[in-house]
């Protein structure tokens, strides 16, 4: 059955607004990823923690000024990029486990695939449960630990009788990106709730046909790893090919809702009052 047309539209829109600054594996990602965040109620203010260079936030908020109170990233180079973007009423390059705001700042937290990378994790949620007002939401999403059953590599080499090479292949990818903290939902709530908060639910996010995409693809974010290093930029114009391409044959691979499974889990927690 067709999807409507306005919600088809909706996935071209935040897949043009990706593909203009991404490759292909990475768009589809966070495409995903914001087609399930745009389900879940954000009360303002709001602090994006680890914005990174803002695009996912521009993106989820539809470019919207001023949409987010605050963005914070560790990176002063991703916090210059994410600074010209209308959506952040201010960027701060700092610590998330040091945060510079007063207690009860804000009505929501929200952060993607940042946490995994933040290695003091107790004090980054304890500072994430005190800049928030009692009742406010700490919404994140992170790679879940089944996350690597999707990497077409592990699948290509368990298929062929070398899981030896597959497990390598896998602990250097999670090692590239840094994932320091690959935990199910049961680990979650634990550590949410020494932190003062209360696990409200959760999602999957991804799921296998976009996956596919994202690790068939995934020669082309290594090529946009060097530019990005050299350059400070993923990729370079013209993009309307890619464009075209992407939804012209691409576009059915992109869920538009949570999963039963998939390679991202959305956390949805609430600050006990």
């Amino acid at each position: 059955m067709k999807r409507p047309d306005k919600q088809l539209g909706s996935k071209k829109q935040i897949l043009r607004r990706l593909l203009n600054e991404l490759p292909i594996s990475q768009s589809f990602s966070r495409a995903a990823e914001v087609l399930v965040f745009k389900t879940i109620k954000m009360e303002k203010p709001i602090l994006d923690l680890g914005c990174g260079d803002g695009l996912f936030a521009e993106t989820l908020f539809d470019g919207a000024k001023g949409a987010i109170k605050a963005g914070i990233d560790i990176s002063s180079q991703e916090i210059e990029i994410a600074s010209r973007r209308a959506v952040y009423q201010e960027v701060r390059a700092v610590d998330a486990a040091v945060l510079p705001y007063q207690d009860k700042s804000f009505a929501t937290v929200f952060s993607n695939s940042s946490v995994e990378h933040m290695e003091n994790l107790e004090k980054v949620l304890s500072e994430a449960a005190r800049v928030l007002a009692p009742s406010g939401k700490f919404i994140f999403l992170v790679p879940h630990p089944a996350t690597e059953n999707f990497f077409l590599n592990k699948i290509i080499l368990e298929k062929l009788k070398l899981p030896f090479l597959a497990k390598i292949t896998v602990d250097f990818r999670h090692k590239i990106f840094k994932h320091y903290h690959l935990f199910d939902a049961f680990v979650w709530k634990k550590k949410l709730q020494l932190a003062g908060f209360d696990l409200v639910g959760y999602y999957f996010v991804g799921g296998e046909r976009n996956r596919l995409i994202v690790d068939f693809f995934y020669p082309f974010f290594i090529l946009g790893k060097f530019f990005k290093i050299l350059f400070n930029r993923w990729v370079f114009p013209p993009r309307w090919p890619i464009i075209f391409f992407a939804e012209r044959f691409l576009i059915d691979f992109l869920p538009d809702k949570p999963t039963s499974h998939g390679p991202g889990l959305l956390m949805i927690a609430q600050k006990r009052k």
